[in-house]
């Protein structure tokens, strides 16, 4: 009996915070830090697990609750962008000019669409 078995393309976090960062225009890392994106991305991940349990049946024992950079990225590729959304739009709200003009609402929801 074959069995078909999904492929993914592991990428860790420190991958993610690095997308995560390229449309918020901070290659040099000067606006927000490593640490600030990776504590976003564990907020995301940690609010999936609230709205999303289906997402991690399986895997709530071995996930740690902060991920480090080193860590892969613990769920279906399918909730990259949705969490790289989530990170830009905190990313935004931390930066009031840019919560200001609207940036940040739009990530959010295009989190909260792609998660539900």
């Amino acid at each position: 009996m074959t069995f078909f078995v999904a492929t993914t393309n592991v990428k860790s976090m420190q991958t993610l915070v690095d997308d995560a960062r390229f449309p918020l225009n901070d290659a040099a890392k000067v606006s927000w830090s490593d640490a600030n994106l990776l504590s976003y991305a564990n907020g995301a991940i940690n609010l999936l697990k609230l709205k999303r349990p289906d997402i991690f049946f399986g895997r709530w024992r071995n996930m740690p609750k902060n991920l480090q950079l080193t860590d892969d990225f613990p769920i279906d590729e399918t909730y990259y962008e949705p969490v790289a959304d989530y990170m830009r739009a905190k990313a935004h709200f931390a930066d009031d000019e840019k919560a200001v003009q609207g940036a940040a609402g739009e990530f959010f929801k295009l989190f909260t669409a792609s998660s539900s």
